[in-house]
C-alpha cells in the first residue's frame, strides 16, 4: 500500500513565490544554468493545478512535482520534473509527490502517467521502478516512444504509485 508523506512535510499546489524557493533550493544542488534549462521558471505556476510542492517544517523546500495532462492525449498526464532534497529521501515524500499528482492528474481526466528520466540517473530509474512504473514498455494509450537516451516509464492512475 502506497505510504502519505511524512507529517513533517506540508504538500499543496504552488501559489507565487514557490517558484524563487524552488529554483533556489535545486540550484544548492545542481549547476544553475542546469536548474534554467531543466525547469523554466514559469512552469512550477503555469501548470499549478496539477503540480506540487512540499515543505519540510521550517518552511524550506523539500521536494516538487511539475506535471499537466498532454495536449495531444487527454487522458495521459506528463510529469516533467519531480526532485526531492537529499535531506528529505527516504521518508516517503517522492511517493508522496507522486500520490497527490496522480489524484490531481486524474481530476483533469487522466488514466495514465508518463515520466522520464536519462539513464544517466540511477536513483531515478531505481525510485520509478519501487513505485510500479513500467520502464520503455509504454502501456496502451501512452503519448510518447522511447528515444535513444531517454528512458520512458508509464503508470495507470488507477494504481497507486
Amino acid at each position: 500500500m502506497a505510504s502519505a508523506p511524512a507529517p513533517a512535510f506540508d504538500l499543496r499546489q504552488p501559489s507565487p513565490g514557490d517558484e524563487r524557493d524552488v529554483l533556489a533550493a535545486l540550484g544548492e544542488w545542481m549547476p544553475r544554468d542546469t536548474v534554467a534549462a531543466l525547469l523554466p521558471s514559469a512552469y512550477l505556476l503555469r501548470f499549478a493545478a496539477t503540480s506540487l510542492v512540499a515543505r519540510d517544517q521550517e518552511g524550506e523546500v523539500a521536494g516538487f512535482l511539475i506535471a499537466f495532462p498532454s495536449s495531444e492525449n487527454p487522458g495521459v498526464g506528463y510529469v516533467h520534473f519531480v526532485w526531492v532534497a537529499p535531506q528529505a529521501r527516504g521518508r516517503g515524500l517522492g511517493r508522496g509527490l507522486y500520490s497527490a499528482a496522480f489524484g490531481l492528474l486524474a481530476s483533469a481526466g487522466c488514466r495514465m502517467v508518463e515520466a522520464v528520466t536519462s539513464p544517466q540517473n540511477p536513483g531515478a530509474v531505481a525510485f520509478h521502478a519501487r513505485l510500479g512504473f513500467d520502464r520503455d514498455r509504454p502501456r496502451s494509450g501512452a503519448d510518447i516512444e522511447p528515444e535513444p537516451g531517454v528512458i520512458v516509464f508509464t503508470h495507470p492512475i488507477g494504481a497507486p504509485p
